[in-house]
């Protein structure tokens, strides 16, 4: 549902719109996250100040769960996945795990805590393991936390790295350079 967050000070006075947007997976479910937003909204509030929300209708959605769509999906928001798949305490998005091996040959818990097995399909694969993901997450969190470190700096070099570092973080994310491709490029950028 997309719908209207109207606030107005303590003597009432409009202060402006906004839309506010929530996702259930019925009408009850819908309800509650609506609740649930309004209340988070209402709560950073000024004292005195209040909202008023309109409510013009649900509309249906379906997502698509095919490989494609789903590409599509964690793409455009990358780095909210990557970033809380590499910090995965706990994690803010349960579809994302970061385990030693793949989940497809060992099964996973889902996010209701419910233990699921492999598909039929991927029992009989040869487990595989993430290690170059994890080796590869490791190092460009590494990286992240360093240019983090050194963007405060008030060494113009320091800053120089953090931004040149913060780069290489966000095109290996993106998928637009690999990790030997960032690797080279921060060995030439220090040479």
């Amino acid at each position: 549902m997309q719908y209207r967050a109207f606030l107005f000070d303590n003597v009432h006075a409009p202060q402006g719109d906004f839309p506010v947007y929530a996702i259930g997976r019925d009408d009850t479910d819908l309800q509650s996250q609506i609740e649930a937003i309004n209340e988070q909204l209402i709560s950073t509030l000024p004292a005195g100040w209040t909202y008023e929300f309109t409510y013009p209708g649900a509309m249906t959605i379906y997502f698509l769960l095919d490989k494609d769509s789903l590409m599509t999906t964690f793409q455009a928001f990358a780095a909210q996945y990557v970033s809380d798949a590499v910090a995965n305490q706990p994690p803010a998005f349960p579809i994302l795990v970061n385990p030693p091996e793949t989940p497809r040959n060992t099964g996973w818990t889902d996010p209701g805590g419910v233990k699921r097995k492999p598909t039929p399909s991927d029992k009989g694969s040869k487990a595989g393991s993430f290690s170059g993901a994890a080796t590869l997450l490791s190092i460009v969190q590494q990286w992240q936390e360093i240019a983090d470190k050194l963007k405060t700096s008030k060494d113009s070099q320091q800053r120089r790295l953090a931004s040149e570092l913060q780069y290489l973080v966000n095109q290996v994310m993106s998928q637009r350079m690999s990790i030997t491709e960032a690797i080279a490029a921060l060995d030439a950028f220090l040479g």
